[in-house]
């Protein structure tokens, strides 16, 4: 095996380690507000978390993946970029951040001060985009920690935020926000001394602005029909229906983990495959492990929706509708993954910004006609359908990169994975999990956030 592989493949698993902890801690902190806030403050705290992460794409930009598409090549080149980008992204995250502000503010939200606290949070990603040499190294034990140890902060946070009986959705959202900016910090100490000086001279802020708009522009629309049922679910449904559907979320976050760090830590050998024309046997290499596994992982979860939601409480099993379609989503989201990190690594940053714009499109028509037909099982249904498009968009624009589709090819790779997720959930309801549930409803009984254990 080359050594490139071998990097990535450590790489993948050092960030699937720390995001299955991350995904763990963020799990049990979704568990505690679930028993400490109203389903209407479940929802409003899911509206703000939606609102948050579209503010931190506006901020980044698109700076985050073109910085390492720029410099993979070339580490000297590290530092003018980065000045670069740090002042673009400075006057984005705080335009973005005085917007958001601004809106909870006429829409009369509660507690807009911690809610313009917490919309300062792209400004604490500055520092982070020093990582930069730690992804262009494919070594990703420092960034992994440092994501740890947010995520440990968080939890502890939470937790001790509603053993003290608080229970203002902004003030959990502004004390993560608190978490990650420590957590940043740390990782910009521990990354510049691996940086080169400084040569001085200008900063090439306009090229990097100009090469990053279309990159950017498409970030944002990801994130956009990435959360648009969150938005759309609080206007034409209730903030509750918006708290149940945000636990079947929580749990497609955890399920696509695996494609959205492999794609991080595969982006700059994706880069220099490009570079060097074989982009083609890159991108099938990282495509089938990724789709094979998703396939039968995702059939074999499909009969314990229902369980797994009712550990949140007796009432969320009426999301498990919602939650199956978003198995598909996750299904299509390891193609997706894929296939864009390889549309961006060969720079053709439009095709993206195109397929993300026909998304977000689409997710828009699909959840207006369907929510008010089907509830959240629409916000589902339209999910489920707008990744399958742009995993297909996305792959029908790398032929442009070199990388042929052959029809018949594509169609047998099509019935394996679908025949992996019928077998998987065809398996699914003969799984021994009975008692693992069990035990943890036990486990629950005697547990409350606010009192710990019960004798």
């Amino acid at each position: 095996m080359a050594s490139a592989e071998r990097r990535v493949i450590r790489a993948t698993s050092w960030l699937v380690a720390g995001r299955i902890y991350a995904a763990l801690c963020a799990l049990i902190s979704a568990w505690i507000l679930a028993q400490v806030l109203e389903l209407a403050d479940l929802g409003r705290f899911a509206f703000y978390v939606a609102v948050i992460a579209l503010l931190k794409s506006f901020g980044d930009f698109g700076t985050g993946q073109l910085l390492v598409q720029r410099t993979a090549h070339d580490e000297s080149s590290i530092p003018l970029e980065l000045s670069a980008a740090r002042r673009i992204r400075a006057v984005t995250s705080l335009v973005g951040a005085l917007l958001v502000s601004l809106y909870f503010w006429l829409s009369g939200a509660s507690d807009p001060a911690w809610l313009f606290l917490a919309a300062l949070h792209p400004l604490t990603y500055l520092l982070e985009l020093t990582s930069t040499v730690y992804k262009n190294r494919v070594a990703w034990a420092v960034p992994v920690a440092a994501r740890t140890f947010a995520s440990t902060m968080v939890l502890v946070t939470v937790w001790s935020l509603a053993k003290g009986g608080c229970t203002r959705p902004a003030v959990f959202l502004a004390a993560q926000v608190g978490c990650h900016l420590i957590a940043n910090i740390g990782l910009h100490l521990a990354a510049r001394k691996h940086l080169t000086p400084h040569p001085g001279g200008p900063i090439p802020w306009r090229p990097l602005l100009v090469a990053a708009l279309p990159l950017g522009a498409a970030a944002f629309c990801q994130q956009a029909y990435h959360h648009a049922d969150n938005f759309l679910i609080t206007r034409l449904l209730t903030h509750e229906d918006l708290g149940l559907y945000s636990i079947a979320f929580r749990f497609l976050s955890f399920g696509i983990m695996v494609a959205l760090f492999a794609t991080t830590a595969a982006l700059p050998l994706l880069s220099r495959a490009h570079r060097e024309g074989e982009l083609a046997a890159a991108h099938a290499r990282y495509l089938r492990p990724l789709t094979l596994g998703a396939g039968i992982a995702c059939g074999l979860a499909y009969a314990w929706c229902d369980e797994v939601l009712g550990l949140f409480g007796p009432e969320f099993p009426q999301a498990v509708d919602a939650m199956h379609w978003m198995l598909i989503s996750c299904l299509a989201i390891h193609f997706g993954a894929v296939n864009m990190t390889s549309l961006v690594a060969c720079g053709r940053t439009k095709a993206v910004l195109r397929i993300a714009l026909s998304g977000l499109v689409l997710d828009l028509g699909l959840n207006f006609f369907l929510l008010p037909r089907l509830g959240i099982e629409g916000a589902g249904l339209a999910r489920a359908a707008t990744e399958l498009f742009v995993a297909g968009a996305a792959r029908i624009a790398l032929t442009r990169c070199n990388v042929p589709l052959n029809f018949f090819s594509a169609l047998r790779s099509l019935l394996l994975i679908s025949a992996l997720f019928a077998a998987g959930v065809t398996l699914s309801p003969h799984l021994p999990l009975d008692g693992v549930f069990d035990s943890l409803h036990g486990l629950i009984d005697d547990f409350t956030p606010t009192h710990g254990f019960s004798d």
